[in-house]
Order: structure tokens, then C-alpha cells, then sequence
């Protein structure tokens, strides 16, 4: 009984008094769209004012993860450039939420430059990839021929801006990281093949490395556990010896209590509880009956695997936003 079990114990709490706050105040006075908006920009303000006056500038507010740099990417308000590109897609989702993925052009603008952010000043590779994933995942639930045309061609002139931009500014993204992975990935794949060359380099980054460790290992540690609550103390002995059974490969990041998974920190410390709850809430998403329901479950599951702590208020404003009538939002 100690400061991190409080602080473990007020986590979930304020999860769940979230989801019943959020779906009250939404039901009876409608999304305040306006707010998040504000909120949204705040965060890009404080990202550019990191731009010009350094990094290390917002110490002063937080404790800021030292990855960040002018090659790196930016935190904004948040410790590190990976955490700020997920705060700035589940933005844009929200967005796209309330508006029934049909945005008017303010929020559409937002949107547009939230992207912007997230490739040029955040430059998280993980989160670029997720937005990949989330246009895949999009285009499967619109495989109607008529819109998947227009799909695609307002795809294309979004890359072709993208490209201009990043022409552009190229001296300025030259050594940026997700860049220089692509290139460090398209070398492994010349000598090892496509799939070898993907499993080279999760194991050669560090920060990859680290990243797939936390999605994999919870379900690992959760069988080795029997289903049974592994609690807040054990992840750390877990995942060394995991690492152990990896013969290495896993070898970045593993030793701390700290899961960096969403759905991880769940299945892993809550054990067949975690599961329990996990399901009610998929039960609650399902039981929207929209075309696209499927596939939103499906990219919610794949953004909350990634470091999104459960105290994080976003997570539970998104669950809640996809579980109510997602038209009811104020007017700007």
C-alpha cells in the first residue's frame, strides 16, 4: 500500500468515472465541440513555441522525455513526440466522430493540420504508421466502387501536398527519424527479404523494439500467469524473463513495472477481470448498429495496444464518443 499502488488504483478509477461522466454529460448537453477544439490547438501552439525556443523549453511544466530534438519531433504538452502524435490522432478521430466523417471545413482544416503536426513537428513514426493503418482500415469500409474512387482521389491530392510539403522542407526532415528508419528498413529488406527484413529491424531500434515489447508481452505474461491478476509489482520480473524465452530479441525497455499498452496494462495486471471488462465495452461498441462499426472497433484496438496509459482522459472521451449517437455535438 504505497504511492504506486494509489496512483495504479486511481488510474482505473478515473477511467471508469470518466466513461459514466462522459456519457452522462454528452447524452444530456451534447459534445462541446468548441472546447476540444481550443484544447486541440493549445496543443499545437505550445508544440511550435517548443520550435522556436528549443526543446528543452517547457521543462518548466513537466518532465520532458529526453528523445525529443529538432530531429526528433516535438512534445508539446506531453513527455515525449510518439505521445503527442497519439493526442493529435484521437483528435482527428473525435472529429471525425461527432461530424459522422462528413467534416465541415473548420473542423476539416483542424484536421488537415493536425496531420500536418503529426508528420512534420511530432514526426512520430508510430503514429504515421497508425495513420497508414487507419486509411487502410477506411478504405475496407467504404468498398463501395463509387466511394472508393472518391476516396482515393482525395487521398491523392492529400499525398501530393504531403510530398510538395515535404519537398519543401527537406533539409529540415533529412535526418528526421521515420526517414531514417525507412532507410535502415529498405536495407534490411534488400538483404533479408520482406518479412526478415521487418523482423530485423524491431529488433535493431530500440525504440521499436520497446514499442512491440509492451503489445506482446502482457498477453505473454498473462498465460504464463494462468489469467490470474498479475498486479501492479510483477511486469518487471515478467518481462525479463520473457526476454529470456526471446533468446534477447526483445531487449529494450523490459525491466520496469510500466507497461507502455492500454489494453496491456489491463489484460496483464488485472488478469480474466481485465478481460471481463474489456469485453463489456467491446459488447457496448457492438451494440451500435452502423456499417462501419467493425472496422472502428478494429483501429480502436490496434491505437489503444500502443503506450496510452489508462488514466489518459482521451481514451475514455473517444470509447464514450463511439458509443453514443455520434451527430450530437454543439455547433461551432
Amino acid at each position: 500500500f504505497d504511492f504506486y499502488f494509489i496512483r495504479a488504483m486511481s488510474s482505473y478509477f478515473g477511467f471508469f468515472i470518466l466513461i459514466i461522466l462522459f456519457n452522462f454529460y454528452f447524452t444530456k448537453y451534447k459534445v462541446p465541440i468548441n472546447l476540444i477544439i481550443i484544447t486541440n490547438y493549445i496543443y499545437l501552439i505550445f508544440s511550435i513555441s517548443q520550435i522556436v525556443y528549443g526543446y528543452e523549453s517547457l521543462n518548466y511544466l513537466m518532465k520532458l522525455n529526453s528523445v525529443g530534438s529538432i530531429f526528433r519531433g516535438q512534445s508539446s504538452l506531453t513527455p515525449e513526440p510518439t505521445y503527442f502524435g497519439l493526442i493529435l490522432l484521437i483528435y482527428t478521430w473525435i472529429y471525425l466522430i461527432v461530424t459522422d466523417y462528413r467534416p465541415k471545413f473548420f473542423i476539416l482544416f483542424t484536421i488537415i493540420l493536425n496531420l500536418l503536426f503529426i508528420c512534420f513537428v511530432a514526426k512520430s513514426t508510430l503514429t504515421i504508421l497508425l495513420l497508414l493503418v487507419a486509411t487502410g482500415v477506411f478504405l475496407l469500409s467504404i468498398l463501395s466502387f463509387n466511394r472508393l474512387i472518391k476516396f482515393l482521389f482525395f487521398f491523392i491530392m492529400i499525398f501530393l501536398f504531403f510530398f510538395l510539403v515535404t519537398k519543401i522542407f527537406s533539409n529540415y526532415l533529412a535526418w528526421s527519424r521515420y526517414l531514417s528508419l525507412l532507410t535502415k528498413l529498405s536495407n534490411f529488406q534488400q538483404e533479408e527479404g520482406f518479412i526478415l527484413g521487418i523482423v530485423k529491424i524491431i529488433e535493431f531500434d530500440a525504440s521499436i523494439n520497446d514499442r512491440v515489447l509492451n503489445i506482446v508481452f502482457p498477453y505473454m505474461g498473462f498465460i504464463m500467469n494462468f489469467g490470474l491478476p498479475g498486479g501492479f509489482y510483477t511486469y518487471s520480473e515478467i518481462s525479463i524473463r520473457l526476454s529470456e524465452l526471446t533468446s534477447g530479441y526483445f531487449w529494450s525497455g523490459f525491466g520496469s513495472n510500466k507497461i507502455l499498452s492500454f489494453l496491456g496494462t489491463f489484460i496483464y495486471e488485472l488478469g480474466f477481470i481485465g478481460i471481463l471488462i474489456l469485453s463489456f465495452l467491446y459488447f457496448q461498441l457492438s451494440k451500435v448498429k452502423i456499417s462501419r462499426r467493425k472496422y472502428e472497433i478494429l483501429f480502436l484496438f490496434l491505437l489503444l495496444s500502443n503506450a496510452l496509459p489508462v488514466a489518459n482522459p482521451f481514451v475514455a472521451l473517444l470509447i464514450v464518443l463511439l458509443i453514443v449517437n455520434p451527430n450530437i455535438y454543439s455547433k461551432i
